[in-house]
């Protein structure tokens, strides 16, 4: 690698890392409180054994929402969500539309095929097919696992970043808000992530 090329990774590797500082800037502060979610759930009586098994029940147009202390809101909405009555804070969603709208009103926006979330631990694992977007930054990935009481957030498998002026492929990104660093890596040593530029 030469010098040349290390000044584009690093600059590249720095604004990712910006990036994703303001994307999630509305759980930078250390003592945030995020209030217990409000839910909004309409059961619907579904006889098909197939798709309906004694311990659990089907959920139509889903959705919760939280808030924080300084004004910062995490709505999750689903299509279709089905509980299981053995634990009732799991709720697993399909055709998920999800927003973190944040104190200043700029939207990031998060869509998957599938998530889990939980209710208590205020933990979403959106996969499959996930989108995020935030203003002119996209990243798509098969997961997303957002922690909130933990303040972390992991973005894996087959990663891709598009910015203006710059896409990025890895494996990994790890971002800890009680720290404000983030880390990008790959599955294997053996690989190596893929950033193209254009100026």
């Amino acid at each position: 690698m030469t010098r040349n090329d290390k000044l584009i990774y690093s600059f590249l590797v720095l604004s990712l890392i910006v990036i994703i500082y303001i994307f999630y800037q509305s759980f930078n502060k250390d003592k945030a409180e995020i209030k217990t979610p409000i839910k909004k759930e309409k059961i619907v009586n579904k006889q098909d054994s197939k798709t309906l098994q004694k311990n659990e029940n089907i959920i139509e147009n889903i959705e919760y929402y939280s808030i924080d202390n300084y004004g910062n809101k995490f709505e999750v909405r689903a299509k279709e969500g089905i509980t299981n009555k053995q634990n009732i804070d799991q709720v697993n969603l399909k055709d998920v539309e999800a927003k973190i709208i944040l104190s200043n009103l700029k939207v990031i926006d998060i869509s998957s095929k599938t998530a889990k979330h939980d209710k208590k631990n205020l933990v979403t694992i959106f996969k499959d097919k996930v989108n995020i977007n935030y203003l002119d930054h996209k990243i798509t990935s098969e997961e997303l696992n957002l922690f909130f009481k933990s303040r972390i957030a992991t973005i894996n498998n087959n990663v891709v970043y598009k910015g203006l002026n710059t896409n990025m492929q890895t494996d990994n990104i790890k971002i800890d808000f009680n720290n404000k660093s983030s880390k990008i890596f790959m599955n294997s040593e053996d690989k190596k992530i893929k950033i193209n530029s254009k100026y």
